[in-house]
């Protein structure tokens, strides 16, 4: 059976980073541009519909235990 304490705390970790990295690729759209080279305008980046995500984890044993 899984701690629903660690769990959430993955799922608040999960969310914050998540959040970050939408909000970092917000902040970054309005520079995250190119003019053309035959002055036929201005070509701006437009955000993925939806993004995948691998997730990694390594744990350590620490020697301790949670109670």
């Amino acid at each position: 059976m899984t701690d629903p304490v660690e769990e959430n705390e993955l799922q608040a970790f999960i969310t914050s980073t998540l959040t970050a990295v939408m909000n970092g690729i917000a902040d970054a759209q309005p520079e995250a541009s190119v003019r053309s080279a035959f002055g036929t305008g201005e070509f701006k980046y437009s955000a993925p519909e939806s993004v995948a995500f691998d997730v990694a984890v390594t744990a350590k044993h620490s020697g301790t235990a949670r109670s």
